[in-house]
């Protein structure tokens, strides 16, 4: 179907962005096959969980070759980005690479999800990115909620509104 052929066109898109050495369209067009695949994973949900393990890892992946580029070429604003997303990803839906026990792997997943969450935030102190600080700051208050710290929570919240 559709997702098929925008996939074949991401694919064409990375082999002439790597023939012309387009580094930063080529970060953009993997983080987008890494949406695309993290659309169709919460699209399909009939798909066996060997198949969605391994279309999570594929956007993880792509996500991960994302964030290198940005960090090559010193692309601070969308690396924050990215780092939110692969976040998002870690949090939501968790490590597929992880093999322990499924609350282990789940704790894991949230550690590395605040990491980079905070990553995310302390990079867009640094370069002044207020529309991002207060995404940052909305998807920490989230994060805490979910875990139950509502202290950290509304404090985040809270700088998300200034």
């Amino acid at each position: 179907g559709e997702y098929e052929k925008a996939l074949g066109c991401y694919q064409a898109a990375i082999e002439i962005l790597l023939k012309v050495n387009a580094i930063s369209s080529l970060a953009n067009t993997y983080n987008n096959m890494a949406k695309l695949y993290y659309t169709n994973l919460i699209n399909n949900v009939k798909s066996d969980s060997i198949q969605r393990a391994k279309n999570l890892l594929t956007g993880i992946d792509y996500v991960k070759q994302a964030i290198s580029l940005q960090r090559e070429i010193n692309d601070y604003e969308k690396l924050s980005g990215s780092l939110n997303v692969l976040g998002g990803l870690y949090e939501k839906i968790g490590d597929p690479s992880c093999t322990e026990d499924k609350v282990i792997c789940k704790q894991k997943s949230r550690e590395m999800a605040l990491a980079l969450y905070q990553e995310s935030l302390k990079m867009r102190e640094e370069i002044g990115d207020q529309k991002g600080l207060a995404q940052s700051y909305q998807t920490m208050a989230m994060y805490y909620y979910g875990i139950g710290d509502v202290h950290k929570a509304l404090s985040f919240g809270c700088l998300s509104q200034l």
